[in-house]
């Protein structure tokens, strides 16, 4: 529902060979890449996946939108590759590093070995379409050609204030 809801808002654009498909399809096959790591263990679909895919992201809008960024809308994208950098490393560390956290997890959360293939497909599409719709909102001004008003600043304020109370950057 919620692909088509974003295809139906750009139904022009669909007919117009922009690209705007072609590259959101990128941005939804570039999540499903960055977080394709949790079929080594289920969780890290929705955990180091995670982080990783929305760095990645952020790296795939600088690079595909080049052309229109904007202070605004570059420091919105480099804070969503400082985010995603900081959460994935975080806790890759803390996943391989950290012997404790991997001894009280045992118990906690299955492997996974007794999930079904499909299973895991299901929570590696869900969270990636996820992901991609998590930056969509700076795919649409990118491709939209907005650059940044009011609204970016106050983002990029938020996410960096929330940086201070949790410890990261991010949405």
């Amino acid at each position: 529902p919620v692909l088509l809801s974003i295809l139906g808002a750009h139904k022009a654009r669909l007919q117009n060979g922009d690209g705007f498909m072609l590259r959101f399809l990128v941005v939804l096959l570039v999540a499903l890449a960055a977080s394709s790591i949790g079929f080594k263990k289920y969780v890290w679909f929705i955990s180091i996946g995670y982080g990783f895919a929305i760095a990645l992201l952020g790296v795939v809008l600088l690079v595909m939108f080049r052309e229109q960024l904007d202070a605004g809308t570059t420091l919105i994208c480099a804070l969503l590759v400082i985010y995603g950098i900081r959460l994935g490393g975080y806790l890759t560390y803390r996943e391989l590093r950290t012997s404790s956290y991997g001894k009280r997890m045992k118990g906690e959360i299955k492997d996974g070995s007794e999930m079904s293939l499909g299973a895991k497909c299901g929570i590696w599409a869900g969270a990636s379409i996820l992901y991609a719709c998590e930056v969509s909102p700076v795919f649409f001004r990118l491709s939209d050609g907005c650059g940044a008003n009011a609204s970016v600043i106050i983002g990029a304020l938020v996410m960096v204030d929330d940086s201070h109370a949790t410890g990261f950057v991010g949405p």
